[in-house]
């Protein structure tokens, strides 16, 4: 199983458990992660189509996540190529920036200690699947 494959099962287990368990902003994180590792048309419309479920789930306004999502793909993509950042602090510092705008704009609740302490768990574990992926 790729590390691709991984992320996408995480995006739809964030589905799942953003909209029925917990009020934190999964989907957002495990879209943009997965759309700055890897950038192509298929990871797009996944991410879309899991946004559009996931506003028709919560009842919210048709698109309002997707549509958010591809706008800071675009601000990702401008800041990638002028930048050229690939290291994953920088691009754990953007995700994080981009949940706590999207959290304060949808209304989730904006507590940024748990934010923080999600962070740190993910900058873990994708350290330590970096390192079993490329031991294989």
């Amino acid at each position: 199983m790729s590390f691709k494959n991984i992320l996408l099962f995480f995006l739809a287990c964030s589905l799942i458990l953003e909209t029925t368990i917990f009020s934190f902003p999964l989907v957002v994180i495990f879209s943009l992660f997965l759309f700055i590792l890897f950038p192509s048309i298929g990871v797009f419309v996944s991410i879309f189509m899991v946004g559009l479920l996931l506003d028709s789930i919560k009842a919210g306004m048709l698109g309002t996540t997707p549509l958010f999502l591809f706008l800071f793909f675009l601000i990702l993509t401008v800041y990638q190529k002028v930048f050229n950042f690939k290291d994953t602090l920088t691009i754990l510092i953007f995700i994080f920036l981009a949940t706590v705008v999207y959290a304060y704009i949808f209304a989730y609740s904006i507590n940024i200690f748990s934010y923080l302490l999600f962070f740190v768990l993910l900058l873990l574990s994708i350290r330590y699947f970096k390192n079993v992926f490329s031991q294989s």
